[in-house]
């Protein structure tokens, strides 16, 4: 027996929103925008400094997880747990738990130090922490009042 899933595009709004800058730098390279199942959910967020990517990995070993930054793409690939747990000769009813290799690349927009990309993995989430080079993080700009 084979099973299927597919989930719906969670993150059309998201990328829908005009507002936020780092959209369309995300946008152009995001292999995993169309649902596929062996691709890791993700939360990107904004700071003044930099950007924040969370992607879910829950039950990879952390020895398995390769990040890399190669010409402006940001890739997350992991291999997931590819032995069969010992069932004690009991037939498989139903098999949703992904294995093998999966990948994520997200194409990073200018202004991104890509040198100083730093990465966190607890709790099955890695945490990437993509500070922003100086010319683009935002100015405070003092008032005098006459």
């Amino acid at each position: 027996m084979s099973t299927s899933i597919r989930y719906p595009n969670r993150y059309a709004t998201f990328w829908g929103a005009a507002s936020n800058a780092m959209a369309p730098a995300f946008r152009a390279g995001d292999s995993g925008a169309s649902g596929d199942t062996r691709t890791p959910a993700l939360n990107i967020r904004e700071g003044d400094a930099d950007y924040v990517v969370e992607a879910e990995l829950p039950g990879i070993d952390k020895s398995t997880l390769d990040i890399t930054v190669d010409e402006g793409v940001l890739r997350i690939a992991a291999d997931t747990n590819s032995a069969a747990p010992d069932s004690g000769g009991d037939r498989l009813l139903r098999q949703e738990r992904i294995t093998g290799r999966f990948a994520r690349e997200l194409r990073l927009g200018a202004g991104i130090d890509e040198a100083n990309i730093s990465a966190e993995y607890r709790d099955g989430i890695v945490l990437l922490t993509l500070p922003k080079t100086a010319e683009v993080q935002p100015k405070k700009v003092n008032v005098k009042i006459h």
